[in-house]
């Protein structure tokens, strides 16, 4: 898949993927993000603590156990409406936000889901 040039598609048409380990709290269902302290691997395994803990809500958790690399951003929130009943034009909104946020901490990477035409 080629990357997404921001601007061009619509980010409910990206496919999300994953770009850090995680962790699930079983008893309360929620995610814990493991992000590097350092992109230098030499300095991270010196460390007692290499990784930053981002501790996800509920919303978040549920949208993270979604991204798979293969469901667009539109297949995930469409999921996410099954269960739930807020209203589907403040949920785009609220997924849209959650995954630029991720996006701009370096936690996913987008992709289109489109191949280009060769």
């Amino acid at each position: 898949m080629q990357k997404a040039a921001k601007g061009n598609n619509n980010l409910m048409d990206m496919v999300p993927h994953r770009m850090v380990r995680w962790e699930e709290n079983k008893e309360k269902q929620l995610i814990i993000l493991l992000k590097p302290k350092f992109r230098i691997n030499f300095i991270q395994k010196r460390l007692k603590y290499p990784y930053l803990r981002v501790k996800l809500d509920h919303s978040g958790s549920r949208i993270w156990k979604n991204i798979d690399g293969k469901k667009t951003i539109f297949t995930i929130a469409n999921d996410l409406q099954n269960r739930s009943d807020v209203p589907m034009e403040q949920l785009y909104e609220r997924v849209a936000a959650f995954i630029k946020d991720m996006e701009n901490n370096r936690l996913i990477r987008l992709e289109s889901a489109i191949r280009p035409d060769s």
